[in-house]
């Protein structure tokens, strides 16, 4: 990114230096594809942040541990860590990925319990090689919803081929009815079973076959839509029976109530759902009788398989020799016609990630010793500590903790725990949780839908969380995330939480970090102009008061004169570079207001700013071109 010249000047000089720029970010290492969680940042950009802003043996807090990515980066460089977060999944997760197991060990019991798996549900995944009639395994069979038509009241199919169409492109959510021809709303339509539309094996040369169901097909499928409290009951297996709240923010977004979906073990066919539950019950057995840290990691497995064995999968045609996707949105989402996979291949390919996340963390970690309070960690006795609370009060001295580097909640772009219930339902009993799994009105974030959280609220708990943190910081200490919102409110209500805290920012305190390249295309950030990364927000624990003597306000013309100076010295730029020179012109007109207290941001005589992202100043004042993807001066 080319540097911008035309920055506010500083009013006090800077007293230690910022990080200047970010880095090319990496994929994630094997570490973090064991399991799922939503939204990790990359681990080299953290990596660089640990390294740059602190020293090996230094203390970090991580109060928004999410997936874990502090505590791992911080254990490889030789830093201690402690990691929190109220969200029971993401501790779970964060623990488990830096527990050290035997790697023979846990094949040894992999193995025998894929082998118990195979003789339980094999044969009901099998199929019949349309060429040889040689038995087969089930790859995967694509199912469809059967819905009532509300015209003709017969049941029809939401099969991708009866999709209504606009020129040559499918319009979604809406089918044509196999009977009468009549519209028929997905949203709107009540679902009443499925439909196999086709089975998908290898042929004895490897070749993918993709065939209509037989009947051994489908008396393998109907086998347990129909028998399956009995086979529950006969095998004494559990499985979660637990409601997804009306009043949730992805249940109204998503339309869960509407699509028939009304609790989580609605996100399975009966098939799937006995498998799970099988799983569980062989995971249980070792439950005293190996190391905790072992039981927690066979546990581990099981939850990283649910993620891919549900209704949310759908086969991607060619790409990826057509191999299903597995549920990637931060939503629930129900496809119409969608995957059910032989649960047996998944067992085996999530045996084998983690094993390789385990063989990594055995090369990056070398001091790996968790304890349960800061006087042994301080003591440098321990290497980190995992709190699964709140952050707004830790159990940590004044003072005490070298450099604070996070990734907090982004206001409404993720519902951590809401999709994390999830997993949740699945692992209650051990995990010890109780009836609410935990409590939502603890997470800091906006509802879109619900509006049981709204930006004042969002505010309100990242100031908590940000006074907590400038207490346990050191005297001049450092406190970096990363953050990226459209939302002006999002941004003014992070920073307003962290002035009102204590902490000074100043406009070289925040840079651009540019994302993953793998994840540009992800369902969240396909369209045009869309800035992918991330900022990265550095704030100071200092007693100055800054931005008080003068009049730091800025109007929407000098705005927009900064933007085209930039533009002047650079001919071009990305939708990410003007969100910098945005952002690093706003700052200081956003700390001083937010020291006045004021509850919302706006420049002067802009309308409605606070509802109102860059993009649309972008593209009142610019150019902006489709091919190159970058701005220009208006002709």
């Amino acid at each position: 990114m080319a540097k911008n010249k035309n920055r506010i000047e500083k009013p006090v000089t800077s007293t230690s230096s910022y990080i200047s720029s970010g880095i090319k970010a990496g994929n994630h290492t094997p570490i973090y594809k064991m399991h799922r969680y939503f939204a990790r940042r990359p681990h080299n950009v953290f990596r660089n942040l640990i390294e740059f802003y602190t020293k090996p043996g230094d203390i970090i807090l991580d109060p928004f541990c999410g997936g874990g990515v502090t505590l791992i980066e911080g254990l490889a460089t030789n830093r201690r860590v402690v990691a929190v977060d109220t969200n029971p999944l993401a501790t779970f997760i964060t623990d488990c990925q830096t527990t050290p197991v035997s790697i023979h060990e846990y094949e040894q019991i992999m193995e025998k319990i894929e082998s118990e798996m195979r003789i339980e549900i094999g044969k009901y995944y099998s199929t019949t090689d349309r060429d040889t009639g040689m038995p087969v395994d089930t790859r995967w069979i694509e199912l469809a919803y059967k819905v009532l038509c509300k015209t003709c009241q017969k049941v029809t199919v939401l099969s991708n081929d009866l999709k209504l169409k606009n020129g040559i492109k499918s319009v979604n959510g809406k089918y044509s009815c196999s009977n009468c021809s009549s519209t028929v709303v997905s949203v709107n339509a009540e679902r009443v079973g499925y439909e196999i539309i086709a089975v998908i094996y290898k042929d004895v040369n490897g070749k993918r076959v993709s065939t209509k169901g037989n009947d051994g097909d489908l008396d393998n499928f109907n086998y347990f839509e129909h028998n399956f409290s009995e086979l529950i009951k006969n095998k004494n297996l559990w499985y979660p029976k637990d409601a997804i709240p009306s009043d949730w923010d992805r249940q109204q977004e998503d339309c869960l109530h509407r699509k028939s979906i009304n609790l989580f073990s609605d996100f399975y066919t009966k098939r799937l759902l006995y498998s799970n539950s099988y799983l569980l019950k062989l995971v249980q057995q070792y439950k005293g009788k190996v190391d905790p840290g072992m039981y927690k990691m066979l546990l581990f497995t099981f939850s990283a398989v649910v993620r891919y064995t549900n209704n949310m999968t759908v086969s991607a045609g060619n790409w990826m020799d057509g191999r299903p996707v597995a549920w990637a949105k931060h939503a629930f989402w129900i496809p119409n016609q969608f995957v059910e996979v032989n649960p047996l291949e998944y067992i085996r390919m999530r045996r084998d990630a983690i094993v390789s996340g385990l063989k990594y963390q055995q090369q990056i970690i070398f001091q790996n010793k968790l304890v349960n309070d800061f006087s042994t960690l301080s003591s440098n006795r321990g290497t980190h500590m995992i709190l699964t609370q709140s952050s707004e009060k830790l159990p940590i001295l004044d003072n005490s903790i070298d450099a604070i580097i996070t990734d907090p909640p982004y206001g409404s772009n993720v519902q951590y725990g809401e999709l994390s219930h999830y997993w949740l339902v699945w692992l209650q009993k051990d995990l010890n949780l109780d009836s609410s799994l935990f409590s939502l009105n603890q997470e800091i974030l906006v509802n879109r839908k619900s509006k049981n959280k709204t930006y004042s609220d969002y505010e309100e708990g990242m100031f908590r969380v940000f006074e907590e943190s400038f207490r346990v910081l050191k005297p001049s200490g450092l406190m970096t995330f990363t953050f990226n919102n459209k939302d002006i409110r999002a941004w003014y209500a992070v920073i307003k939480a962290a002035v009102r805290a204590g902490f000074i920012l100043e406009p070289e305190g925040v840079i651009y970090q540019d994302p993953i390249e793998n994840y540009k295309n992800t369902a969240h950030t396909r369209f045009a102009g869309t800035v992918h990364g991330d900022f990265i927000y550095t704030f100071k624990k200092e007693i100055i008061n800054l931005y008080s003597q003068n009049d730091l306000s800025i109007t929407r013309s000098q705005l927009i004169s900064s933007i085209r100076n930039y533009l002047k010295m650079n001919h071009t730029a990305t939708t990410s570079e003007l969100y910098v020179v945005c952002i690093q012109q706003l700052i200081p007109a956003m700390v001083q207001k937010a020291k006045t207290g004021a509850i919302n941001f706006s420049l002067k005589d802009m309308e409605e700013l606070d509802l109102v992202n860059i993009d649309n100043l972008l593209s009142k004042y610019l150019q902006y071109d489709e091919d190159k993807k970058t701005w220009l001066m208006q002709n």
